[in-house]
């Protein structure tokens, strides 16, 4: 009977999965996928060359583009001696509050800009018209890469924009060389800015100048933009030596494979090879003539050894100091590899030797500001609580040791101004196009934050910010001002009676930088450049209205100096090749400092309820709605299959076989928005030539672009001479929610119903055998022999716990633990007139990790019941059966991080080398499980270890690890890392089956 109720489904099976596939592609297109998760009523306004996508309340920068992308994309093209050819979408994501963008050609070429605002003075503050340079860069990764000839152009239109030799040869390094010097043509961009170009700077000064292989892009390691600020300098120093028509060339020789390799394109195009020409590049490259550590200079000193020139314990540890703050009587700044919080007290400042404290670590941090008093610290945050990565604040309260959630997210920029016995948190909230400053009272009730009651909210004018706000008296503050590429230094008195009225200093200097603001009385102290300088300190005091600036260069640079009036010295950070350190100075001790008689101006600020005519421009646009299948008839078409066949029934022992379904086709698209690697829809169809069966197979990956919520939809049908075969419907289903400062909650599920016949098991197949096609007698040969209809549920739950987070700079530097708890449920029948079960497993187990990251850094891992063992080191000894538990602990004894190509071989690069020693055990329950581990058999088992029944294995073993990743092409990214390793172990407690104690391993393991 139950067979005859299957075959009565099946019939409906193939509509049910292509129904569900359907409905998947219709959510998508009405409810958001991806970065656009969750968005409804997505618009689509047309240029002559880009579909502009946005949701409604990106309608403004929607506007910007409809009037500016069509020229740009003339004047990109126009730099590389060639024509719009080709249209594609620009979707604006304002879901995301970090300002980024990017290109992809994969499964068709799009650009995707993160409609929001700067959050600080950097690499992005580098523009006057921030959204519109941030797509000339993207679209100058679609033109070079689009560089194709008519008979590429041919072959793309068959099967997809990515297929182009160029893109196996086009490393991040060379992409980014173009993008970078074509943002920066125009004199600003990153390639005109000190602070981006503080990198290259500093690796000359330091002797640590890297090889033009080392900045492909595989690197893993901080400086983690090497490849865009060493590629964009040299393609830069190319196009000033070559020109523009040799580097166009360049990429026209790459693109369509006019060469072979990379240095016989670059030679054919420069006349040199590319080791002649990084060395040339290198010897040109003008840095200042200073020491390389600027300990050497008379007036610098280690900021942990008072009165001392030798270079600290905290300064030796690759640690990244940021965010320096400081109130009445603490000094506080951020530690980036830890995500620390760390101050001093300012009155151990006269001590020997300052140790530093942490106060906590914080997931996510960007920035925090301390209240004058000390009481308040306003801490900036990136969250992934939501589709897109979201900035939000907390308040922390430093006596009562409690913190405040601000309701409000999407804002940037925080700071505590104190007036009187009141508090108030000022912060920068963006809106399409424009940014505002946001000003809220602090409610206290009973010595606690309660709440927020908004004060003032105040629009800025597109392109301007104001940044680094910094209290220096009762009630007022200061801040620095951007207004395209022009600074200036705004004054105002949060309880003035002039809500929107301010004063401003500008500049005294040409193309003059501000950065990291600070305040001590009524002198406000900053960072800042100008064209050719390093990062120099500067001070405005505004009693008698004297500005004055630092002459000299320092090695690090000047970058947020703090003054302590207590030593009356100056705290900053410098920013190294492989670290940031803090020092110390005394301002009397700088003497040659430029003096500027500063002019106050007042101005006003337009009320946010106020129109304007940009706002009425904005609205003006028009618009269709979002088709999705518009865009999804575009993709990968590849004549090759990627289809899976499912074994279960009496074949769940098996594991899945593609090289059997090759022959068929496979097409990938997805949504415009999405990153290449989510939010795609792939459908791949393959014949097996062994058993005459032919599959389909329909995916979806569907979810938020954060870790919040990550979903794959699989669902197979498999045909063969006699109709319907099998059905199989798979799903897959990640989250991770943060909460508190450093912890979150996991949880994945897999799903898994699968109904259908089974192929025979054929043992003396080899895998060459399989593809004799022109021998007969395979032919069929697994088909199946019976009309049995075989079944399979699973289910795998997991939920976790965990706080680990990084420590310290190294890899292997983390703390915390891990608690995880599992269900897993398999059930394989045969639904015939006489019913058997294969497997039938149910079981529920808990596990643990933990990480301790001192001396010598180790994981531990604990797993009670688990469905299998690994014996801890990468073995499968089948004597011990199932699991009672299984425990690891390894320890890094050695590690070091060369970050180099492999000389002589570059298209290998070396990440880490390490070495590491542990032990591990398992408890079998040898032979007593009953068709799988089950839960139930749970007495049974513990009865027969203590009987003696079943047995441990341990062993302890020594292990040595090099990973690389691949330095060639699009292949150099440690996305594609390799794990190499070899090891020794000796056994303690072994089975009986070998009397050799010794045994050696060598495996890899890679990440493609």
């Amino acid at each position: 009977m139950q067979k005859s109720v299957f075959l009565k489904c099946k019939k409906n099976l193939k509509k049910f999965f292509i129904c569900t596939l359907f409905l998947a592609l219709v959510n998508s297109a009405f409810a958001g996928t991806g970065a656009l998760f969750g968005k409804k009523n997505l618009r689509v306004t047309k240029t002559q060359w880009f579909d502009i996508i946005y949701p409604p309340e990106s309608q403004g920068t929607a506007s910007i583009f409809y009037g500016n992308a069509d020229t740009i994309y003339d004047q990109v093209t126009a730099q590389y001696n060639t024509v719009p050819w080709f249209r594609m979408p620009i979707v604006i994501v304002p879901t995301v509050d970090s300002m980024n963008a990017f290109w992809t050609i994969a499964p068709y070429n799009h650009i995707v800009i993160y409609d929001t605002s700067i959050s600080k003075i950097d690499e992005l503050a580098t523009y006057s018209e921030t959204v519109l340079s941030v797509f000339r860069h993207e679209l100058t990764h679609a033109v070079t890469n689009n560089m194709k000839g008519g008979f590429w152009k041919g072959v793309s239109k068959i099967f997809g924009d990515p297929v182009t030799p160029g893109m196996l040869a086009v490393s991040s390094g060379i992409a980014e060389g173009a993008t970078l010097t074509s943002e920066s043509a125009n004199g600003e961009g990153r390639l005109n800015d000190e602070y981006s170009k503080q990198v290259v700077k500093q690796a000359k000064l330091e002797h640590k100048f890297p090889s033009y292989y080392d900045v492909k892009g595989a690197s893993d390691k901080y400086p983690f933009g090497s490849a865009y600020y060493f590629n964009g300098a040299f393609h830069q120093w190319l196009q000033d030596k070559y020109g523009m028509d040799s580097y166009a060339k360049f990429w026209f020789n790459i693109v369509n494979t006019k060469k072979i390799f990379i240095n016989s394109c670059f030679k054919d195009a420069f006349g040199t090879g590319i080791k002649a020409a990084w060395k040339q590049f290198y010897n040109e490259y003008e840095v200042p003539e200073i020491y390389s550590d600027p300990l050497s200079e008379s007036n610098v000193y280690d900021f942990f050894i008072p009165d001392s020139q030798k270079k600290s314990h905290y300064n030796k540890l690759n640690k990244r100091y940021s965010s320096l703050t400081i109130s009445k009587d603490s000094l506080f700044w951020i530690e980036e590899t830890g995500s620390k919080i760390q101050y001093v007290n300012l009155e151990s400042f006269n001590d020997e030797k300052i140790k530093p404290e942490t106060l906590f670590s914080f997931t996510g941090i960007t920035c925090i500001k301390v209240s004058e008093d000390g009481r308040f610290l306003a801490i900036s945050y990136s969250s992934q609580n939501a589709p897109g990565e979201t900035y939000c604040v907390k308040i922390y309260d430093l006596v009562s040791k409690q913190f405040y959630s601000v309701p409000e997210t999407s804002l940037k920029n925080p700071a505590i101004i104190q007036s009187d016995d009141d508090y108030y948190l000022i912060a920068n909230k963006y809106s399409s196009p424009k940014n505002s400053v946001v000003i809220s009272k602090i409610i206290i009730t009973d010595e606690k934050i309660t709440g927020l009651q908004e004060f003032s909210r105040t629009e800025q004018s597109v392109n301007e910010y104001t940044l680094e706000y910094t209290q220096f008296g009762n009630g007022q503050f200061a801040c620095i001002k951007k207004n395209g590429l022009n600074y200036s230094i705004c004054i105002k008195n949060i309880k003035s009676d002039e809500k929107s009225e301010f004063t401003e200093i500008s500049a005294p200097k040409n193309r003059m930088v501000i950065s990291s603001l600070s305040a001590n009385g009524q002198k406000l102290y900053f960072s800042w450049t100008e064209p050719g300088s390093m990062p120099r300190l500067g001070i405005l005091n505004l009693k008698n209205q004297i500005m004055k600036l630092s002459c000299s260069d320092l090695s690090g640079g000047i970058y947020e100096p703090v003054a302590i009036q207590k030593t009356s010295e100056i705290t900053y950070t410098g920013h190294f090749y492989s670290e940031n350190r803090l020092f110390r100075t005394q301002e009397s001790e700088i003497s040659d400092f430029e003096t500027f008689e500063i002019q106050y101006e007042k101005k006003a600020i337009a009320s946010v309820e106020q129109e304007s005519g940009e706002n009425t421009a904005f609205s003006d646009l028009e618009f269709v709605k979002y088709n999705p299948f518009n865009y999804m008839k575009r993709g990968i078409f590849a004549p090759v299959s990627i289809y899976q066949t499912e074994y279960f029934g009496c074949n769940s022992a098996y594991s899945s076989d593609t090289a059997t379904y090759l022959l068929g086709a496979t097409y990938v698209t997805s949504n415009p928005w999405s990153d290449g690697d989510n939010d795609l829809f792939i459908i791949t169809g393959g014949w097996n030539y062994l058993n005459n069966s032919f599959g389909i197979d329909l995916q979806a990956k569907i979810g938020a672009e954060t870790r919040l919520l990550t979903s794959t939809i699989d669902l197979k049908n498999e045909f063969n001479d006699k109709g319907w075969k099998f059905s199989a419907g798979k799903l897959n289903i990640q989250s991770t929610v943060s909460f508190g400062r450093i912890s979150y909650l996991t949880l994945t599920n897999e799903t898994a119903i699968m109904i259908g016949h089974q192929d025979k098991r054929i043992y003396n197949l080899s895998l060459l055998d399989e593809f004799r096609f022109w021998n007969s007698e395979y032919f069929k040969c697994c088909s199946s022999d019976d009309d049995v209809i075989y079944s399979c549920i699973s289910e795998l739950l997991t939920i976790g716990y965990a706080n680990i987070h990084k420590s310290g700079a190294s890899r292997f530097e983390k703390i915390g633990i891990g608690a995880y708890l599992s269900f897993d449920f398999r059930k394989d029948n045969a639904l015939s007139s006489s019913p058997v079960t294969y497997t039938d497993s149910f079981n529920i187990y808990p596990s643990f990790k933990a990480y301790t990251p001192w001396f010598i850094p180790t994981k531990y891992t604990l797993s009670i019941l688990p469905i299998g063992s690994n014996y801890g080191y990468d073995t499968d000894p089948a004597a011990a059966g199932h699991s009672i538990f299984d425990f690891k602990t390894e320890s890094v004894l050695f590690s070091v991080e060369p970050q180099k190509a492999l000389p002589f071989i570059s298209a290998l690069f070396i990440n880490d080398i390490y070495i590491s020693a542990g032990y591990s055990g398992t408890l079998g329950a040898a032979n007593m499980s009953k068709l799988g581990f089950q839960l139930p058999y749970l007495a049974d088992y513990l009865k027969g270890t203590f009987n003696g029944e079943a047995c441990y294995l341990d062993a302890v073993y020594l292990k040595a690890t090099v990973e690389f990743s691949p330095n060639i092409g699009l292949l150099a990214n440690p996305s594609f890392k390799t794990n190499l390793f070899g090891m020794i172990s000796y056994s303690l407690h072994k089975t009986k089956v070998s009397n050799i104690p010794i045994a050696v391993h060598v495996g890899m393991k890679s990440t493609f």
